[in-house]
């Protein structure tokens, strides 16, 4: 019986560190919403992929997690607010297995688009 609580206590640790160690060594990218303006689409393409947050309301922020099988090329972001004005703006390099990689793109109050971590 004590052999397999032990035994069940490693492999829950394995797990979780498993776990842990996945979100750690992925790369994300998180956007923000830091105006007081509504967003109906905040979409964010990679070379590989293309992520969309969806809509965020002022002050909101989400994060989404990405491959790290991407070719070479930028973080290219698109955002259209709820009174349909359209902003653009490529920042930063993506590279191919780049670990651990985190950016935050964030809209501004003044309907700028900035990078930070690129």
């Amino acid at each position: 019986m004590k052999n397999a609580l032990v035994t069940c206590i490693a492999l829950i640790g394995t797990v979780l560190a498993g776990y842990f160690a996945y979100f750690y060594i992925t790369p994300n990218v998180e956007v923000v919403n830091a105006s007081s303006h509504n967003v109906s689409s905040f979409v964010v393409t990679l070379p590989s992929s293309r992520l969309d947050f969806g809509g965020l309301e002022p002050g909101e922020k989400n994060t989404i997690y990405y491959s790290i099988a991407q070719t070479d090329g930028y973080y290219s972001t698109m955002v259209v607010t709820e009174d349909g004005i359209e902003l653009s703006n490529i920042c930063g390099t993506v590279k191919e297995n780049q670990i651990h990689k985190r950016v935050r793109i964030i809209l501004t109050e003044a309907k700028d688009l900035t990078c930070e971590g690129t």
